[in-house]
């Protein structure tokens, strides 16, 4: 809006500057010499340097004379009319000479003129004050004094001005009416709008004024207040003067009172009248009111575009403009978009009231989006900030709430230690908390300190389902570390407590008192547990575990001989476990001497299972049989194809000898000695190395070769010296020094035996414990090289747990082909389900690692196939299938994987996979699909960090390709003020500088595009200035 006396003052120039001289007037009113009256009528006709020259020459010729005195007047006048250097000091020569001749008060007027051309009107006062005002005749004297009221109001010496102003507008001249308009101003600045009012009222009725009066006039309505006045008036002047002048600054006081009587739908209207008329004078605050007027009227989409521009800019229409906006994102539910904005309006303080209310609206909102952790130090830190208000109540109750809910168990559980008392409530909260903080861990497999916290929530009984469920858990735990008598104490209760047999703990107990009694060989006690369980289970369905249920029935049945019962279970269970169960169907044949029965399902194994770790027994055990039924040829084949098969595995000593003995039978005792012999030489230790040195006498006789005989007994006796207790002591010292965890020494006592008895049969034992040992002290290079000199021996029964330690270090060093080769050679020889999982679980990460990815499928779909030998093992495997699917741009694959996870659970796999899928989307373009996948991730998955705080640059990247550039700027903001890891800190500084520096480049564009309207504002402009106007 331009300035009001900028408009005043253009009215009074013409008025100052059209004023003749009266210098001349009083000259020309005497009788003058000829060459002096030459000089006077070159001067009339404005030919000032002809005249100049006149003057100068009748001073220097006349010097003293009363015409040489004026002449000195009007050779200065003439100088200061030629702009020459000298002008302004002739003037002050004549005062200085003359200070009372008649003239002088004339140079004082001129001086005064000067300084007031010069903006100094300090001077300009000064030399108008010295105006003698008895010597210059009425007009002059009202010049005068109107001069100086501008000059004072100039110097913003206000009251002086307005007392020149209120002397001439009382008495009629011809600045009567711009006295009455300069007082009406001065009045309204004074806040005495009654006055103002009236002198304004007179000022209008001049035709000069008419058209530039009503303005000022409603300016004076506005400044009092009087809002219907202004529309009232406004209206009636439009009708009366439609060519008003500031027409633009009318609709804006129009607007402006509209939007104070709350009529923001008509304030809307104006509003926008004055940004279509005056776009480059639209200051923030009249955005930040068409902003409200339009919120305050519904219109959402338009409000919210004035207030983003707004929220960007900084200051206090900033920090309402996010209030606002947080606002309409909840009325319009995108919450998630309300929350940056709140968070913005808490963080200005420009606005107390604001800024309090912003805080109450991010806290409660952070709770009902699920951001429980933000919510709960929100919260806190509004109670801190206000202590007492409105909203203490709710905020209350929002914390104790958000306790109950919490994921994130620390914070819950540190509140509540922290607390001096505890009340019942808070208590619950604590069993819960604490409960749910050792379920946590029992996922990350950290048993121990699942325990820990389990056991603090026994503590407490206020919630019974929570009571059980943690002694269930704790069971888990305890059965996890083979601690199955602890177990068994906390299955118990569980599957004691009435009323309970439809809950999935209850079954869930069942279920693991079964398995541990099971693992402790007590067969009785598991067998009831296991129907039971099979029982509660009416379908398959209803639990993934019943097939599993009813093998170990099987297998209770047929520990206990009730054969006929473990074959209809097994023959049950087949579809779900076939290898395990015509194993055992094949062992109870044997036992009830249904030899064809028992071949039949261990060439099933053979034929469809080779990948389980049942097609090594069934190889072996089908050789086995027809040795046993006397079947030489085919016992001697079969020992041959399982010892080419599997050449590592521990059971090769005994084909040795079995193959030995069925040769034997059929008088190959040349390849039967060759069996011995292989024994004697790659099995010196093993039992059957002694059967075959009692076996070979008789051969080497029968071959004509007793002189073997000698070779063999040296061998062995090299292989097996007689022990001494001096050696069983050491070795005993250095293992108990390992089992309790004093790696350094055990170190010491391992290398010193392994050299004090190279040959010891304990060598494999100490080798690998030496391993091990520097393993556990994070020594990874030490425990690398031993785990290869340990691993030198195939036949050792560590060396599977060689390979999977050489391929683990390996792995975390980076050298994926190394880990690949150890895990792959550790899945050949694989003796159980679990040594099959860690080898396969291995070869898909590191498959992964080398981008080898038809591997990493055919690792996790073996993995998949097996089932869940570790919590979350089918998990890890599918997100690995999605993200090599994600990796070779088969996005709908990788998906369909990636929901697959997160509906089977809430681990860290699924956090993983809700944040892939919300890669996916991203990088589709899908950016809204990609913020949802977010939000819920961060609402599901408060309990993994790692994903959650992940998360936020993705949703920067997200609301920056939705061009909601202040959403990203708040959002990478916050992950600056509050993130931990420097590393995405450094990440969003980045970020925020290009958005920083894009936005600096379109304020710059949209500038040049826009041509200044007027010149800068100074409030006062010079007289100068404006009669060029």
């Amino acid at each position: 809006m331009k300035t009001l006396l900028h408009y005043i003052s253009i009215l009074i120039i013409s008025l100052i500057y059209n004023s003749s001289s009266y210098g001349q007037a009083l000259l020309t009113a005497r009788t003058a010499p000829s060459d002096f009256q030459k000089a006077i009528e070159l001067f009339e006709k404005q030919k000032y340097e002809a005249a100049q020259d006149y003057m100068d020459r009748y001073v220097a010729e006349h010097p003293g004379s009363e015409y040489a005195i004026e002449a000195s007047y009007y050779a200065a006048f003439c100088a200061v009319k030629l702009d020459r250097a000298d002008g302004e000091e002739r003037f002050h020569q004549f005062v200085r000479k003359y200070p009372h001749h008649h003239q002088a008060t004339l140079a004082y007027y001129e001086l005064g003129n000067i300084y007031c051309n010069k903006q100094n009107y300090a001077k300009c006062i000064e030399y108008y004050l010295a105006v003698d005002l008895n010597q210059v005749d009425n007009a002059l004297r009202a010049e005068l004094q109107y001069r100086l009221a501008y000059a004072y109001l100039s110097e913003k010496d206000f009251d002086r001005a307005l007392e020149y102003f209120n002397y001439i507008k009382n008495h009629d001249g011809p600045y009567t009416a711009a006295s009455n308009y300069y007082a009406g101003y001065l009045a309204l600045k004074k806040g005495d709008y009654k006055t103002a009012l009236t002198d304004l009222y007179k000022a209008g009725e001049n035709e000069a004024y008419e058209a530039v009066v009503p303005y000022l006039i409603l300016e004076v309505l506005y400044q009092a207040k009087k809002f219907d006045e202004v529309i009232a008036y406004a209206k009636e002047i439009q009708v009366k003067q439609p060519s008003l002048k500031n027409q633009e600054d009318i609709e804006l006081l129009t607007a402006e009172s509209y939007f104070f009587l709350k009529n923001y739908k008509t304030a809307i209207l104006h509003y926008e009248n004055y940004n279509y008329l005056q776009p480059s004078e639209v200051t923030d605050e009249i955005r930040y009111r068409l902003a409200y007027a339009l919120y305050q009227t519904g219109d959402n989409y338009k409000s919210l575009k004035y207030l983003k521009e707004l929220a960007l800019k900084g200051g206090k229409f900033s920090q309402l403009a996010s209030y606002y906006m947080g606002l309409i994102y909840i009325k319009t539910n995108q919450k998630n978009l309300a929350l940056a904005a709140f968070d913005q309006a808490r963080q200005l303080n420009f606005l107390n009231d604001i800024q309090l209310e912003a805080a109450f609206q991010y806290a409660q909102l952070s709770y009902e989006l699920g951001n429980l952790p933000v919510a709960i130090d929100a919260l806190q830190k509004f109670k801190k900030s206000y202590p007492n208000n409105e909203h203490t109540a709710i905020v209350d109750k929002l914390l104790s709430q958000v306790y109950l809910d919490t994921n994130n168990y620390d914070l819950a559980i540190g509140y509540i230690e922290g607390l001096a008392e505890k009340p019942d409530a808070i208590l619950q909260v604590y069993q819960k908390a604490t409960f749910y903080k050792g379920n946590s861990y029992f996922n990350q497999e950290d048993y121990d300190k699942a325990i820990t916290w389990f056991e603090k929530s026994l503590l407490y009984t206020y919630d019974s389902d929570i009571n059980l469920q943690a002694h269930l858990w704790l069971g888990e735990s305890y059965a996890a570390q083979q601690a199955y008598p602890q177990a068994i104490s906390h299955y118990q209760p569980v599957v004691q407590m009435k009323g309970k047999k439809d809950t999935s703990y209850y079954q869930d107990a069942v279920y693991g008192l079964g398995y541990a009694y099971f693992n402790m060989e007590n067969y009785k006690e598991s067998l009831p547990l296991f129907l039971e369980y099979t029982s509660l289970c009416t379908s398959k369905t209803s639990n993934t575990w019943r097939s599993d249920a009813v093998v170990r029935t099987a297998d209770c049945y047929y520990v206990l001989k009730q054969y006929s019962k473990a074959l209809a279970l097994y023959e049950q269970a087949q579809p779900d476990y076939p290898a395990h169960s015509c194993y055992q169907k094949a062992l109870i044949y044997d036992l009830l001497n249904n030899f064809t029965a028992a071949r039949q399902n261990l060439e099933t194994i053979i034929q469809n299972y080779e990948t389980t770790a049942y097609y090594e027994k069934a190889l072996y055990k089908y050789a086995y049989l027809a040795l046993q039924h006397q079947d030489y040829a085919s016992a001697i084949k079969g020992f041959t194809n399982f010892i080419q098969k599997k050449l590592y595995s521990p059971l090769v000593p005994d084909a040795l000898l079995n193959r030995a003995i069925a040769r034997v039978n059929l008088k190959q005792y040349a390849e039967a000695g060759e069996d011995y012999e292989a024994l004697l030489r790659d099995y010196p230790t093993h039992p059957n190395a002694q059967s075959a040195l009692l076996e070979l006498p008789k051969l080497v006789i029968q071959e004509g070769k007793p002189e073997k005989l000698q070779q063999y007994l040296a061998s062995y006796k090299a292989a097996n010296p007689r022990s001494d207790k001096l050696e069983t002591i050491n070795f005993e010292a250095a293992k108990n020094l390992f089992y309790s965890q004093n790696y350094s020494q055990a170190i010491e006592y391992l290398t010193d035996f392994m050299v004090s008895y190279p040959n010891s049969p304990l060598l494999d034992e100490a080798s690998f414990l030496l391993a091990e040992a520097y393993y556990r002290l994070d020594n990874d290079e030490r425990a690398l090289t031993q785990y290869h000199i340990a691993g030198k021996n195939k036949q050792s029964p560590f060396y599977n747990k060689v390979l999977s330690r050489i391929a683990a270090i390996s792995y975390k060093h980076k050298d994926f082909k190394a880990a690949l080769a150890h895990y792959s050679e550790l899945k050949e020889r694989a003796s159980n389900k679990k040594e099959l999982y860690y080898a396969l679980e291995g070869i898909m990460k590191s498959s992964d690692m080398l981008q080898q990815y038809d591997e990493v499928n055919q690792a996790a779909s073996q993995i998949i196939k097996q089932g869940n030998i570790t919590v979350n093992a089918v998990n890890q495997a599918s997100l690995y299938l999605g993200k090599a699917a994600m990796k070779q741009g088969k996005k709908q694959e990788a998906l369909q994987y990636f929901k697959q996870i997160i509906a089977s659970g809430q681990d860290n796999y699924a956090a993983e996979s809700q944040y892939l899928i919300a890669q996916v989307h991203y990088e589709s373009g899908e950016y809204n699909q990609s913020l949802e996948t977010l939000f819920m991730l961060n609402k599901q998955f408060t309990n993994y960090p790692a994903w959650t705080n992940k998360s936020f640059l993705l949703i920067a990247d997200n609301y920056i390709g939705l061009h909601e550039i202040f959403q990203a700027k708040a959002t990478l903001q916050s992950i600056v003020d509050n993130a931990s890891d420097t590393t995405m800190v450094h990440t969003a500084q980045e970020k925020l500088q290009l958005i920083n520096q894009q936005l600096e480049a379109d304020s710059l564009a949209q500038a040049t595009q826009i041509a200044p309207t007027q010149k800068e504002n100074n409030e006062f402009k010079t007289l100068e200035e404006d009669q060029n106007n």
